[in-house]
């Protein structure tokens, strides 16, 4: 079975979520209507509404858009001893 690739959602379809939302429809049926799973709508309401505000998708577009420009966080090199760890890991698998 194929996996299905994310991809981001476009103002479109926030829009159509927003709306679906202000006429007080459910994340699943927003979802289906969408063709995206109820998960990903409940993520995305949840990281793109401003806190006492309902859903909105300018603002949630906005959000998500100064989100994508933000670098993301180099973990290994956070934590030297975890980074030694993996590396010794994968030493060992490749020359097995």
């Amino acid at each position: 079975m194929p996996k299905n690739s994310y991809t981001h959602m476009s103002f479109e379809e926030r829009e159509t979520l927003s709306l679906g939302l202000s006429q007080v429809q459910s994340l699943r049926t927003m979802a289906a209507i969408l063709g995206r799973s109820p998960s990903s709508m409940s993520r995305e309401c949840a990281r793109n509404t401003t806190r006492g505000h309902p859903y909105r998708a300018c603002t949630a577009h906005s959000l998500a858009a100064v989100r994508s420009r933000r670098p993301r966080r180099p973990r290994k090199l956070l934590d030297p001893w975890l980074w030694r760890y993996v590396r010794t890991g994968l030493t060992r698998w490749v020359l097995a």
